[in-house]
């Protein structure tokens, strides 16, 4: 669940999984807008489980990997409860775990301030398509 500056609920229900000849694939089942205000997890559970029951999938789901937000943590207890599903869990995801490890380490003095100077100047860079073109005319 993402929350946009003008306060719009984008919610993104990605599936993985392992095909009959065991690739491993995924893609996007929906992508919400508009998720009505009140970002909880009944209206966080409520959103999901009408793609899942829309595609029929409700007695195949396994779990949901999000970061670590507690309305995340609720909204699937409340799926797993509503469904009724007994091997259904929560996976933290490790990507968001890494980043919020990384940013706790440059409030620190582990970080050397040559790649903390770094990091501010790649991130105003990156925000900024003038700083792009002006880096790339530059190069």
């Amino acid at each position: 669940m993402w929350t946009s500056i003008t306060s719009l609920g984008i919610l993104a229900i990605t599936i993985h999984f392992i095909k009959d000849n065991w690739q491993f694939d995924y893609f996007i089942l929906d992508v919400l807008y508009n998720i009505p205000s009140l970002h909880n997890a009944i209206t966080i559970k409520n959103a999901i489980i009408e793609v899942v029951i829309e595609l029929k999938i409700e007695n195949r789901y396994i779990g949901i990997t999000s970061d670590n937000e507690v309305k995340m943590l609720a909204a699937t207890r409340e799926i797993k409860i509503t469904l009724n599903l007994s091997e259904f869990h929560h996976y933290r995801c490790s990507a968001h775990i890494l980043n919020l490890v990384v940013g706790v380490a440059f409030n620190t003095n582990i970080i050397s301030e040559s790649v903390k100077k770094l990091r501010t100047f790649i991130s105003i860079v990156r925000n900024s398509p003038k700083q792009i073109d002006k880096l790339k005319e530059y190069f």
